[in-house]
């Protein structure tokens, strides 16, 4: 029984590493590899080793009906107005890198 805990640990450790690794400029294969075969914590001295990617927000409006994204402000979805459909854009954030 102790086993299967060590090792529900060891793999939610692996994974909760792995997401980190979403902030930085490092492949999350190449963490999970890693973190799977070296320890979870030689996985995390080599996430957060690495270089933090820049991200920053960008506001996009997207159409519920045909899912189109814009970067530019309109009162009605370009798309769905050539097919005489009035849907209003609704304002989203965006992360970028």
């Amino acid at each position: 029984m102790e086993l299967v805990i060590i090792a529900v640990v060891y793999v939610l450790a692996v994974i909760v590493i792995t997401r980190q690794s979403i902030y930085y400029e490092i492949s999350q294969f190449k963490v999970f590899l890693i973190s799977v075969f070296l320890t979870p914590l030689i996985g995390a001295l080599f996430v957060f080793n690495s270089k933090r990617k820049i991200m920053y927000k960008v506001k996009q409006y997207k159409c519920p009906s045909c899912n189109f994204s814009f970067t530019e402000q309109h009162e009605y979805c370009p798309h769905c107005i050539k097919e005489n459909k009035k849907v209003r854009l609704q304002e989203k954030l965006r992360d970028m890198t």
